[in-house]
């Protein structure tokens, strides 16, 4: 993965990675369709030749993605510079996974593994790796989720164009109130956007969700704008981890 701190490299994220081109203002479920080349770090994890998780290219050789996403797949490959599942990009198989060891399926702590693909990504103007951000958004930020995940609620299959959400990043007590009369308990390891009416869906799980063009999470438990937060796998809390285990 790329890293960088200074602000005219931040002004080039921005340029590179994207803003949605109109106001998203319903779920992904009805988000925004993002433009070829856009949000180049998405990835498309498949099994059987059908999508079941997102996820960013993290270097040449290693992809980052949710724990949950693995738990029960055996078989995938990743798939590459595209905005549509079909036709789909460039596929590249996979040699290894590796998840973080403190993760936890019940809670979605420490959501998050690492994926190595046999064969170097090759990067271009559509294939570019994502750039992690060092420190938790601040709250009420403005960010942008991407994925290919259901666009209606109860759930539909995914849908074919990659979509993109503008979303608001909450503060750690809000969410937590939001969530009460939920079953998620908030863990030190996430955060949370909240949309009115929107949010992330089904098979948009270990998507990356970015503000001001740095990836600051991953989507774990996604709600689909049932007047739920999304949660997300902080990158900060994690970094040290993804360093270390995508050498």
């Amino acid at each position: 993965m790329s890293f960088c701190k200074s602000a005219s490299l931040l002004l080039l994220v921005v340029a590179l990675c994207g803003t949605p081109t109109t106001a998203a203002k319903n779920r992904m479920v009805n988000g925004v369709v993002a433009n070829t080349g856009q949000y180049p770090y998405q990835v498309s994890l498949q099994s059987a030749n059908t999508h079941f998780c997102g996820g960013s290219i993290l270097k040449n050789r290693w992809v980052l993605t949710a724990a949950h996403c693995l738990d029960t797949v055996t078989t995938f490959v990743v798939v590459v510079g595209t905005t549509t599942l079909a036709p789909a990009g460039v596929t590249y198989q996979v040699e290894k996974y590796v998840k973080h060891p403190l993760y936890d399926s019940t809670t979605k702590i420490y959501d998050v593994a690492v994926v190595r693909t046999t064969t170097t990504i090759v990067y271009s103007m559509t294939i570019r790796p994502a750039i992690l951000s060092l420190i938790p958004p601040m709250a009420n930020s403005a960010g942008v989720v991407t994925g290919w995940g259901s666009t209606t609620f109860p759930t539909s299959p995914p849908t074919n164009q990659l979509k993109a959400l503008s979303t608001k990043v909450l503060s750690q007590s809000d969410c937590q109130n939001r969530l009460l009369n939920s079953n998620i308990i908030l863990q030190s390891t996430q955060i949370c956007t909240f949309m009115s009416s929107s949010g992330a869906c089904q098979a948009d799980d270990s998507g990356p969700i970015a503000v001001v063009g740095l990836q600051y999470g991953i989507v774990s438990i996604p709600n689909c704008g049932q007047g739920l937060p999304d949660v997300y796998t902080s990158i900060p809390t994690v970094y040290s981890w993804i360093m270390t285990n995508t050498p």
